[in-house]
């Protein structure tokens, strides 16, 4: 890889109250941005097909810069879903007022630009973030990555890119594109497996083509020494993404000596949904065990 190496993330006992100004000194003096500012529309990866654009979700609290990163990838079965999504969701909400950027990015989408596209787009955009970092006042040491259901996938990928052709990007090369940490919410590991729920498992040759392709669009496929570390957060009762797939690629991580956590939620469905009873640990407790898990492993 080019530009910056990967380097192993600090991750401490998760579960415990999260400070809600993240901790460290600034690498070095950066632009200013006013608590809760957001730049909208910035075009950072042209495909032949147009520019892919991202929104800067900027601190919710007043904090020196330049700051970590986390990109939010949004789910939507690869096929739909925008960069709005991000202004909803509570664990942007969380790392926001945590202190951290925000970066929601739109990426290419099946069918019409099928598999490995969306993950060329991303890569691309995790580049574009260190080669603007002073513009931004971005922390380029510090980027990590967060998505839900098919966005949990893509964030996956990019925690494990080896370079291969399911990860090579189209601009911005001289930067590299690894991520320092990855928070998975209810995502896909392995699509070999046959066990998503029936209208998503039905997709998956219009998204990632026939069945002989699938390990290479699977996280699971590359896991090894040295990668980032990696948060899972699951429902039990996920019947369309179900945990086992986080259990399996949390297991593979240790397996290979990579610092990795799964927290399964009881009572919840796929996004957390509660089916039976109220989710356990509560949603306030899994988004600081989240926010806690980037501080350790990208505030320094």
């Amino acid at each position: 890889m080019l530009g910056l190496i990967r380097r192993p993330g600090r991750v401490g006992v998760l579960g415990g109250i999260v400070l809600l100004i993240a901790v460290g000194s600034p690498v070095a003096a950066g632009p200013s941005h006013p608590a809760g500012q957001v730049i909208r529309d910035v075009a950072y990866c042209h495909d032949d097909w147009g520019s892919q654009k991202l929104d800067l979700l900027y601190p919710t609290v007043s904090i020196t810069f330049p700051r970590p990163v986390v990109l939010w990838v949004h789910g939507g079965t690869w096929v739909t879903g925008d960069r709005s999504d991000a202004y909803s969701n509570s664990f942007v909400a969380g790392l926001r007022h945590a202190g951290f950027i925000v970066a929601t990015l739109d990426f290419s989408q099946a069918p019409a630009h099928p598999f490995p596209a969306a993950q060329h787009d991303l890569t691309c955009g995790v580049r574009f973030l260190r080669a603007k970092a002073a513009q931004y006042g971005v922390d380029a040491a510090d980027i990590g990555a967060m998505g839900g259901s098919s966005g949990g996938h893509l964030v996956q990928m990019l925690g494990v890119d080896d370079g291969s052709a399911e990860f090579v990007d189209r601009g911005y090369l001289n930067f590299s594109s690894d991520v320092q940490a990855v928070a998975s919410l209810w995502g896909v590991s392995d699509l070999t497996r046959g066990d998503l729920g029936p209208g998503d498992q039905k997709k998956l040759p219009s998204i990632f083509g026939d069945a002989s392709t699938w390990a290479a669009a699977s996280p699971i496929h590359y896991v090894r020494p040295g990668l980032p570390p990696f948060l899972f957060v699951h429902g039990n009762l996920d019947t369309d993404v179900p945990p086992q797939q986080s259990k399996r690629m949390n297991r593979a991580l240790l397996a290979e000596g990579v610092t990795s956590s799964v927290i399964i939620v009881a009572h919840a469905e796929h996004r957390l949904k509660p089916a039976g009873g109220a989710i356990s640990p509560a949603l306030g407790t899994v988004v600081n065990d989240v926010v806690s898990f980037f501080q350790h492993a990208l505030v320094h």
